[in-house]
């Protein structure tokens, strides 16, 4: 079949409902939100919220300023995106990290069938909160550790898609030094209090095996050939350590049984603000993007 404005469909596309075209625009890795390419994915209903709900900031807020109240919103844009290339419509998409809901939304407008989870009951309002401002529905959203067997009592069916931006260790909770300290706004905020549990409180020793372990309790319940994608930033090199978590992500994460690492792409973020880090003594990278890891549960 042949679409004039998408291009051309293959029957046998199994992972996804995109043309060869836009299959090979969303591939690659580095990934850019054009607010024109954004338009076309939305449905109609989307399109009137421009006008309606959000004449001031337009389509792509989504409720950014209810979001934006837990320390490190993703926009739903992105998932969106995510989403359209790795799953089908119908298809139930899972969050083990999920905050204020980015996913959950992103599910919903994508006619996905969305379940978050997330420690911190208090984001559950906001994503709540965010839906009703947005006037859809909600998707389940449980609370609990997704290291933990119990969470996931009510999950009794498979799973088509994990997709997740999991805290980087406790770089937002840390202490920062030099620069950072002086930027307008700057508080080292952690997502919860839970010193034990909350991956955003743990140094590199204890999180690396908690986040494994995140993951493979959630790809259990992940059909064979579907996909795990992970946000994941780096840190600062130090003395002790050469900052590029998402390599040793990568490493851990294919440690699990029968999941492999099959590529990234490179979010270009460019809402972050440029400091002069390190000026005027040594040089200090401005890291203006993150990776997205996509991960295959192999058949």
């Amino acid at each position: 079949m042949t679409d004039s404005k998408r291009g051309n469909f293959s029957k046998r596309n199994v992972t996804n409902d995109l043309s060869g075209k836009e299959w090979m625009k969303l591939s690659s890795s580095i990934h850019e939100i054009n607010e024109d390419d954004f338009e076309h994915i939305l449905d109609n209903y989307l399109r009137e919220l421009k006008t309606t709900s959000y004449p001031t900031r337009g389509v792509n807020s989504i409720a950014h300023e209810i979001r934006s109240k837990h320390p490190s919103p993703k926009p739903p844009q992105l998932f969106i995106e995510l989403i359209s290339l790795l799953s089908r419509k119908g298809d139930i998409i899972l969050d083990p990290f999920v905050g204020s809901g980015s996913s959950l939304i992103a599910s919903t407008l994508t006619d996905r069938i969305g379940i978050g989870i997330d420690l911190n009951a208090s984001y559950k309002e906001l994503y709540f909160e965010a839906c009703k401002s947005l006037g859809i529905q909600t998707e389940k959203y449980l609370i609990g550790n997704a290291c933990d067997d119990k969470v996931y009592a009510d999950i009794d069916y498979v799973v088509d898609l994990i997709i997740c931006d999991p805290p980087y260790g406790n770089m937002m909770s840390r202490n920062k030094t030099g620069t950072v300290k002086y930027e307008k706004g700057y508080n080292p905020t952690p997502f919860t209090n839970n010193k034990l549990e909350d991956l955003g409180n743990l140094d590199l020793i204890e999180f690396f095996p908690k986040l494994k372990k995140s993951i493979e309790t959630s790809s259990t319940f992940l059909k064979h050939g579907g996909y795990i994608v992970l946000f994941m930033k780096d840190l600062q090199p130090s003395n002790n350590y050469h900052g590029m978590l998402h390599a040793d992500v990568v490493k851990k994460i294919s440690e699990i049984e029968n999941v492999s690492y099959r590529g990234m792409k490179i979010w270009y973020n460019k809402s972050a603000k440029l400091f002069p880090y390190g000026y005027p003594f040594s040089y200090v990278s401005n890291q203006m993007h993150q990776f997205i890891l996509i991960f295959r549960k192999d058949k």
